[in-house]
């Protein structure tokens, strides 16, 4: 068997080439925005949840602007974890519990207490999830 030595690094830098994907939408998203600096997101799904993720981020002060075909490429101005503000409104999930999941944490980790709002048919799933228990 061949032996595989590692050694740490200080950083990571690079590029991957993935098809649009729903999951890693939301979370390249997310990480673009707690990150510092500028980021490109290629393949970016436009679907209704990830684009719910997407404009949660803008509301918490996050510039983001879409382009490329269909706006799949997205260019995200982090401004790292600590620096969202509070939205003048309230958030809407849509449909999205990733949306939601992840905002929690995000809400969490950054003391942020922002209200979001979420549609009548994902209310209900999760209050079905909570009754079935």
């Amino acid at each position: 068997m061949r032996e595989i030595k590692l050694s740490k690094i200080k950083s990571l830098k690079g590029e991957i080439t993935i098809p649009p994907n729903k999951s890693i939408s939301h979370r390249a998203v997310i990480f673009a925005s707690i990150a510092h600096g500028k980021s490109i997101v290629r393949n970016f799904l436009m679907a209704e949840d990830p684009i719910s993720t997407m404009n949660a981020m803008k509301s918490l002060g996050i510039e983001i602007r879409s382009k490329g075909n269909y706006g799949t490429e997205l260019i995200v101005y982090g401004k790292g974890l600590g620096n969202l503000k509070e939205p003048f409104d309230v958030i809407n999930c849509g449909n999205s519990a990733l949306t939601i999941a992840i905002l929690r944490a995000v809400f969490w980790v950054t003391k942020l207490s922002t209200f979001y709002n979420i549609s009548k048919k994902m209310f209900l799933i999760i209050l079905l999830a909570f009754a079935i228990k």
